[in-house]
């Protein structure tokens, strides 16, 4: 499965793992985001990767997503 052009332009590029417990961006991943874009598609952040047990989080208050334990 490919992901379509106009979703890769959006895909936020810049994130980084600040530690092993914490992915930080440039862009706060709730208020910086439109959950419906233009042309119908929509912006969503999965919190328990694929093949995972792993639950994440996102905090309201940084936009930073955080392990949980």
């Amino acid at each position: 499965m490919s992901i379509p052009s106009y979703a890769k332009n959006n895909l936020n590029s810049d994130i980084i793992s600040e530690t092993q417990y914490k992915l930080v961006s440039k862009k706060h991943f709730i208020n910086d985001f439109v959950p419906i874009n233009e042309n119908g598609t929509v912006n969503v952040v999965v919190e328990i990767p694929s093949g995972t047990l792993e639950k994440w989080e996102i905090s309201n208050i940084s936009g930073d997503i955080l392990w949980e334990f």
